[in-house]
Parts: structure tokens; C-alpha cells; sequence
């Protein structure tokens, strides 16, 4: 059975995504698009009060078929300054991709992660998806299902 869980802000959990043939582990949200798309940027915002919730350190993966995933971007060593703050990364080796996700490795001291928002912005029309509005795995359970967002869904 796979765990979610952090020690002083480490992920200590067991779930994993072998993203360019390295196993990387942490707790994941992933968005599908009905078609492949390019990704300019994506953001991440804290939640309001949770800053030791926020993560702190992450892999964003993209697949074609939500299964075989390619490192587009990683972070480490992010400082959360306010409450609700967004900050927007530009990939360091952007893709064409259907399925696109964020796996977190560290958060802000607690034992749990929590944030906002995770959006992606695409080349096509400048777009943003949000994959949810408030998430915290304290609240959901990931271990019987992982968090899946559809662009059709998510308006």
C-alpha cells in the first residue's frame, strides 16, 4: 500500500513516477488535455494561512499517454514569502504533451502539502488550466486514488 507523508518537510512516503527513467518520489497532481499541447509556463500558489504546507520542491513530467514521463522542469529550495502568493515558472525543456504533472518532494516544514492552484499555461492562445482549487493531502486520500484533472472538466 502507498503512503503520503512528510517528516519536517521531506516526503517520506512510497508514491513514485519514473519520469526519464529515474524513479522520483513524492505525492502528484496531474492534468490530461484532450490533445497535446505545448507548455509556456505554469504557476503554483500557496494556500492562505498553509505556508508550511506549501511545497517547496517539485518535478513538473509530461507524457503522451500518462504513462512513459519526460522531466520538463524541476525546483528546489522555493521560499514562500505571503499568504496566496503565485509564482509562475518558465519549463527549463518544454514539450508537446497530453498529460502533464507536478510531483512534490518537500513542503515547508509540516507533514503534509497543501497549495491553491496548479496551472499550466499552453502555446495554444496563451490558455490556463487549473488543475484545482485548494488541495491539501491531509484532507484527500491519495493512496487509494491519485488526483486526476481533466481540461474538459476544469473550467
Amino acid at each position: 500500500q502507498q503512503t503520503a507523508s512528510y517528516n519536517a518537510g521531506a516526503y517520506t512516503g512510497s508514491f513514485t513516477t519514473t519520469v526519464s527513467g529515474v524513479s522520483r518520489a513524492g505525492e502528484w497532481v496531474q492534468i490530461q488535455y484532450p490533445s497535446a499541447v505545448t507548455i509556456t509556463s505554469y504557476e503554483v500558489q500557496s494556500r492562505d494561512g498553509q505556508n508550511s504546507t506549501a511545497p517547496t520542491a517539485w518535478w513538473i513530467a509530461g507524457s503522451t499517454n500518462g504513462s512513459t514521463w519526460t522531466l520538463i522542469d524541476s525546483q528546489t529550495g522555493i521560499a514562500w514569502q505571503t499568504n496566496l502568493q503565485t509564482i509562475t515558472f518558465t519549463p527549463a525543456t518544454p514539450g508537446t504533451y497530453s498529460y502533464y504533472r507536478i510531483i512534490i518532494n518537500a513542503v515547508n516544514g509540516n507533514n503534509y502539502a497543501s497549495m491553491t492552484a496548479f496551472n499550466i499555461r499552453t502555446s495554444a492562445s496563451n490558455t490556463r488550466i487549473s488543475a484545482f482549487n485548494g488541495f491539501s493531502s491531509s484532507r484527500m486520500s491519495l493512496i487509494s486514488r491519485p488526483l486526476y484533472f481533466s481540461s474538459s472538466s476544469v473550467k
